[in-house]
């Protein structure tokens, strides 16, 4: 991507599962910065954090975590990003021991 300086870039994404849930969405967020996503139950906040987070992959378009491409790299890309997962959504197999 060029000309943009966000830490989380999407350009021309589309997310969701059998169906896209979003469309081209574009978005610059820069370092340093803190956002919040509002919207209504079923609007694709939670399909857009787990697309830029690199749980569920991109339909199509770009996915840019620190320059770092999800779909190329993307354990580069999942090192520069912080997430938190509610423990109702973490795997099964991770436990306390």
């Amino acid at each position: 991507m060029t000309g943009m300086d966000g830490i989380v870039q999407t350009r021309n994404l589309s997310a969701g599962y059998d169906l896209p849930v979003l469309a081209d969405v574009n978005l610059e967020l820069p370092m340093g910065v803190w956002w919040t996503l509002l919207g209504p139950n079923g609007c694709g906040k939670t399909t857009l954090l787990d697309t830029l987070a690199g749980r569920l992959p991109a339909l199509s378009g770009e996915v840019r975590i620190d320059g770092h491409a999800m779909q190329d790299k993307p354990i580069s890309a999942k090192r520069a990003l912080g997430y938190a997962l509610p423990p109702y959504r973490l795997p099964d197999r991770l436990t306390g021991r």
